[in-house]
C-alpha cells in the first residue's frame, strides 16, 4: 500500500478544481435499480483518472458523541491503509419548511486512491462500511461512472446487499444528493434518475430537508489556514481561505475565488 500517495494540501486543491465540473467518464453498466439510473453516453473528461470515494461513519440512533467518535476513527482507519481522506462537512435543514425543521451538521470523508487501483479503494471502502453499519458507499473508478454499493437491502433502490447502481457521472456539485442518498437509500429513491436531479443545493431535496451548505474541509496547519472547498450548481469550486474563526484581535478575513471547471488544467494555491 506505501504505493497509494497521501493526498497532499497542493493534491487536494488540484485534484478538486481540475475535476469539480469536468466530472464524468463513460463505464461499463453494472446492476441499475430504475429509480437511480444513468445516462447512456458522455464525452470524456479531466475526472475520469481519479479514483474517488464518499463514505460516513454517521448511524442516526447514536449519539452525537459517538458519531464524532466514529468519524475520526474511521478517518483514521483510511489513512492507515493509504488512502487520502479529506473532511466533508455540511449542514442540512431537515423538514425544510415545516414546524418541525430541524438543522443538523453532517460529516463525511471524500476518499482518494492509486489512480491505477480503483479495486482496492472500492473492496477497503465497502468493508469499512460494513464495520461502521453504513448502508451503501459510493465509488468513482479509474474512467468509470460513479457507483452506488448497497451494504444491506435497500428496497426503495430495488436493491439488495452487495448489488450496485450506476449513478452517472461522478458531479461533485451534487455532493449534498449524494450525501443524503448514502444515508437515506433505505427509506426513499429519488423521483427521477439521479442523473437528472438539480444539483443546485438550494433546492428542497427528495427527503424535504435542504442543504445549507456542503464542501470539502482541509483544515488549519501550522503553516497554512484553512481551506474550505463548496461547488455551484454550474459545477464551479468556490476556494476560500483562511475559513477558521479568526482570533481574537485578528484583522484577518476569510478571502475566496472560483475556479471554472470548464477547461480547468489545474490550480495554483496563494492567487
Amino acid at each position: 500500500m506505501s504505493n497509494i500517495p497521501r493526498l497532499s494540501r497542493r493534491n487536494f486543491l488540484g485534484s478538486i478544481a481540475v475535476g469539480a465540473a469536468t466530472a464524468g467518464a463513460s463505464g461499463s453498466p453494472e446492476k441499475t435499480a430504475a429509480a437511480v439510473q444513468a445516462a447512456p453516453e458522455r464525452a470524456r473528461t479531466a475526472c475520469d483518472g481519479q479514483n474517488l470515494g464518499l463514505i460516513t461513519a454517521h448511524v442516526s440512533d447514536l449519539s452525537d458523541e459517538a458519531n464524532a467518535e466514529h468519524h475520526f476513527a474511521l478517518r483514521d482507519e483510511l489513512r492507515a491503509y493509504g488512502l487520502g481522506a479529506s473532511e466533508i462537512r455540511g449542514r442540512y435543514v431537515e423538514r425544510f419548511g415545516s414546524p418541525f425543521a430541524r438543522a443538523v451538521e453532517v460529516r463525511g470523508w471524500y476518499v482518494t486512491g492509486n489512480t491505477e487501483d480503483s479495486g482496492n479503494l472500492k473492496g477497503h471502502l465497502r468493508k469499512v462500511g460494513r464495520n461502521y453499519q453504513q448502508q451503501a458507499v459510493l465509488v468513482k473508478g479509474y474512467h468509470r461512472d460513479a457507483v452506488l454499493h448497497a451494504l444491506t437491502d435497500l428496497p426503495a433502490l430495488g436493491l439488495t446487499d452487495k448489488e450496485t447502481t450506476d449513478l452517472g457521472e461522478f458531479r461533485h456539485a451534487c455532493l449534498g444528493a449524494y450525501y443524503t442518498l448514502l444515508t437515506t437509500a433505505a427509506a426513499n429513491a429519488p423521483p427521477v434518475p439521479f442523473c437528472d436531479l438539480e444539483p443546485d443545493t438550494r433546492r428542497i431535496d427528495w427527503f424535504g430537508g435542504r442543504w445549507e451548505e456542503i464542501g470539502l474541509w482541509h483544515p488549519r496547519t501550522f503553516f497554512n489556514g484553512s481551506v474550505r472547498i463548496t461547488f455551484d450548481e454550474h459545477g464551479n469550486a468556490v476556494v476560500t481561505y483562511g475559513s477558521d474563526p479568526p482570533r481574537p484581535g485578528s484583522l484577518k478575513r476569510a478571502r475566496s475565488r472560483v475556479v471554472s471547471g470548464i477547461g480547468e488544467s489545474g490550480y495554483e494555491e496563494g492567487r
